[in-house]
């Protein structure tokens, strides 16, 4: 028997597999069971399939020995001679191998399968069984072989058989859900499968989720003007019969009605898409058999403007009232999305559909309505600015702080706000509590400066009025932001209101206004005042209604320091910069006078305020005032804290940095220790006037208090200042490259290894400096063994200083052999090492690797 099919396939051989993961036996093995199945079905004599089965090759064999016309003479006689003596046995051993190999082929490789009868025996591939196809389906979605998807729309559709009609259709309704829900085929490959049907009559009856899902498929995709009309065509009157008659009785409820929604928002979507394309005639069409079938009442064509906004208007308008009116909320979304799409802008007739839109989305409370709400208003202020009516974005704002989205907030604001200031349209920003939300939102975790921006200046333009109780957190945070102007505008505009003690005696809002206008003075006139530490430790205080008892002035008094305060121009262009930083420095007293009037007697002022008044003096540079603030806690034999201590230390330091590390001394001895900032506001005063024995004291008194965060979070940041400067001079510069080289050593002789951040960035000074000897022991000494070697600054910092070297041996200002060792040492390629060894030419020396 295996000798007859050895020479059959002599005669026709069949190629492998195309697919790599064939096994190597599968070619003969698997030729044997198709040949079997053929010849169950075709009778003796039939042209056999080959290789070149759909070419201009045929070999056609005789009927008393299929297959063997042209073997020799030999081979020929012994297998004919098998045949005629035992064709039974011949057969039923035949078809017992088939079954066996079909078993374990199919079902283990069962699109290799599928590939080879389909390229040699379609016939045998369309009478497969159901089993079977079910079993390359799933193979390819859990393997993800997109391709055979493909061959499916075709092959399934035109040729595949099955055992009965029944088998037929259920792997039509599988192939047709499958590749429309995975998105599997292209759009002219489903446009085929389904004109193939459509042919065959057999579209109505493909089950109504495979025809759903096709109409999604096609309301998801991209516009085509030629495939779109055909398929809306094909799709259109099965999916009207679905929508208009029940399904049957044994049906599940919610199935029912979600499917029935599918089917009517498909046609509806079905109209727009047709309106866009132009194909107004046949989206009139489909409207009007809408309108028929009850889809569309006349209660959803009131109040649409048919003289004006065209075709795509109307019906787009009474589209998405219609599915507003059946609670498709989804559906209109998807509808106004697609229409809003293009840079058309809209017609005034949507505003109301919108706005009932918007209203039942902010209902519904679904997750992921609020975000489709915020883009939906962000595009359509976009587009047509006066469609929204103010309503809508203020019921937006309080639903959106109701639930606690700050950020969609905050981009709607932005959006409308920037539209309103190009059209003039009068849309509030969020009121009341809301107002105060948004911008400690955009202040802290956000930080979109600009947003704050926008919110100030109309509160400050159009007078909007913030509560009482969040007028003081309001202005603070405005000052926190750096914008003096308009927080000395409102900190004037509320000072003649009532409730004015709510926000004069905040111990945050004062310290926020005095520290921004000291640093105003310091920007315009910078030499009046003395260098003061501007990051002084921060006081946690108690709420703003909690820290003391409210004083109120006198009319009189407000009204003096009203006309005191409202000289006050900082911004004002036509005076110099020496008024600027004395008005500058005039508010800030202001603000330090009201508050420390709103406290009087300070004799029994709370302890917080008392250190929120003396940090005041401090930051503007009237220390006596400060002490004798403090004074007051001594007087009452209250012990003073840290926190106190160290708003004195800082004040001091800026003028006289070893009387405060005396002072630090002396409170290191009554137990207090003080923490890392108090001893960088020293050292950091010590670099300024240049006192480096100063410097080396406290890093060492630093040392003998264990404070271990001391090098990396404060003296590294004022090593950066000092190195990183940004000075022209080179003289400057290696003046401060030898000072951070002297503040380097001080650290390790006190036992505090610099961080490979703080090296780094003494490299960048060297460089600076054109010191390349200098940056390389920088870099041998606290970054070679510390720092990742392939990480970014490691690279990019060995690369800039082996430039450098190289730069300097070219001229002959670095002697060649050290340059050579060094960027050996730096892990640089041995031909640019070689060619300063080699070459005097600079021309011939390599370029530097990336």
């Amino acid at each position: 028997m295996f000798c007859c099919w050895n020479n059959l396939l002599r005669v026709n051989p069949i190629k492998r597999l195309p697919l790599t993961n064939a096994p190597r036996s599968y070619s003969c093995t698997r030729t044997s069971t198709i040949f079997h199945a053929y010849f169950t079905t075709k009778p003796i004599g039939t042209q056999l399939p080959g290789p070149n089965h759909r070419g201009n090759h045929t070999q056609a064999f005789p009927a008393e020995v299929p297959g063997i016309a042209s073997a020799t003479e030999e081979g020929s006689t012994k297998a004919k001679s098998k045949f005629e003596l035992d064709t039974a046995a011949r057969e039923a051993e035949e078809r017992a191998f088939a079954v066996d190999i079909t078993s374990r082929s199919r079902w283990k490789r069962p699109i290799n399968v599928y590939f080879h009868m389909r390229r040699f025996f379609p016939e045998v591939l369309a009478l497969e069984s159901t089993l079977f196809m079910h079993r390359v389906i799933s193979h390819a979605i859990s393997n993800d072989y997109r391709d055979i998807f493909h061959c499916l729309a075709k092959d399934v559709p035109t040729s595949y058989r099955g055992s009965s009609p029944k088998d037929r259709l259920a792997i039509l309704n599988r192939v047709l859900i499958t590749i429309t829900t995975e998105n599997h085929v292209t759009k002219e490959r489903l446009l085929f499968m389904i004109q193939s049907l459509h042919d065959s009559n057999e579209l109505c009856t493909l089950a109504r989720k495979g025809l759903g899902s096709a109409a999604r498929y096609l309301n998801s995709s991209d516009l085509d003007p030629t495939l779109d009309p055909q398929f809306i065509a094909l799709l259109t009157p099965h999916l009207l019969d679905y929508a208009t008659h029940p399904a049957p009785e044994d049906a599940d409820e919610l199935a029912v009605r979600n499917a029935g929604q599918l089917y009517n928002s498909s046609l509806f979507a079905f109209v727009q898409r047709l309106t866009i394309l132009g194909h107004n005639e046949q989206a009139l069409t489909l409207f009007q058999d809408l309108s028929q079938q009850g889809l569309i009442s006349d209660e959803d064509m009131q109040g649409v403007d048919l003289a004006s906004g065209g075709f795509h208007s109307i019906v787009l308008t009474a589209s998405i009232k219609a599915c507003v009116r059946r609670n498709w909320l989804t559906q209109a979304l998807d509808m106004l999305s697609s229409a809003m799409n293009t840079d058309a802008a809209l017609h005034q007739s949507f505003a109301k559909p919108i706005h009932a839109l918007t209203q039942r989305l902010l209902e519904r409370r679904d997750k992921g309505d609020l975000e489709a709400v915020a883009k939906m208003i962000t595009r359509v202020i976009q587009l047509s600015a006066n469609i929204l009516t103010p309503k809508v974005v203020s019921e937006f704002y309080v639903v959106a702080q109701r639930r606690d989205r700050a950020d969609l907030m905050e981009s709607v604001y932005c959006a409308v706000r920037k539209a309103q200031l190009e059209s003039d349209n009068p849309y509030p920003p969020p009121s009341g509590r809301g107002l105060f939300y948004l911008l400690h939102y955009s202040c802290g975790e956000s930080k979109n400066y600009g947003a704050v921006h926008l919110l100030t200046k109309q509160v400050v333009d159009e007078d909007i009025p913030i509560p009482p109780s969040h007028v003081a957190r309001f202005i603070a945070g405005v000052a926190s932001s750096g914008f003096a102007e308009m927080a000395k505008i409102l900190w004037t505009r509320y000072l003649k209101r009532p409730n004015a003690e709510l926000f004069l005696g905040n111990p945050s809002t004062m310290l926020r206004l005095v520290s921004l206008f000291t640093a105003v003075a310091r920007r315009w006139e910078p030499e009046s005042f003395p260098s003061v530490q501007p990051n002084f430790p921060r006081v946690e205080y108690p709420p703003d209604n909690e820290s003391s008892e409210a004083v109120t002035l006198p009319d009189i008094e407000n009204e003096a320091l009203v006309s005191r305060v409202s000289e006050i121009q900082v911004d004002d262009e036509t005076v110099d910069a020496h008024i600027r930083a004395k008005e500058a420095r005039h508010f800030a007293d202001v603000v330090i006078q009201n508050f420390r009037t709103r406290k009087s007697p300070l004799e029994s002022a709370p302890h917080y305020d008392l250190n929120a008044l003396a940090r005041a003096y401090f930051i503007t540079g009237q220390l006596s005032k400060g002490f004798a603030t403090l004074k007051y806690l001594l007087d009452r034999k209250e012990v003073p804290n840290l926190q106190d201590v160290t708003v004195a230390i800082s004040g001091m330091a800026s003028f006289d940095p070893r009387g405060a590390f005396r002072m630090v001394c002396r409170m290191v001895k009554y137990g207090l220790k003080p923490n890392a900032v108090t001893f960088g506001t020293i050292i950091h005063n010590a670099i300024v006037h240049n006192d480096m024995e100063l410097v080396s004291q406290a890093i060492a008194k630093a040392g003998e208090l264990n404070i271990t965060d001391f090098t990396y979070k404060t003296l590294g940041t004022l090593l950066r200042s000092v190195v990183l400067a940004d000075k022209d001079d080179p003289d400057v510069v290696r003046e401060e490259l030898e000072k951070a080289q002297e503040i380097l050593g001080i650290l390790v002789q006190a036992n505090f290894m610099p961080s490979p951040r703080m090296a780094i960035d003494c490299i960048a000074a060297a460089l600076r400096a054109d010191d390349p000897v200098m940056a390389f022991k920088f870099w041998s000494l606290f970054v070679k063994d510390q720092e990742d070697w392939d990480g970014p600054p490691h690279t990019v910092a060995r690369t800039r200083i082996s430039a450098s070297i190289r730069k300097h041996c070219l001229r002959g200002s670095l002697d060649r052999d050290l340059g050579r060792t060094m960027l050996s040492t730096l892990g640089m390629n041995e031909s640019v090492a070689s060619a300063i060894r080699q070459t005097s030419e600079p021309d011939a020396l390599p370029s530097p690797p990336p």
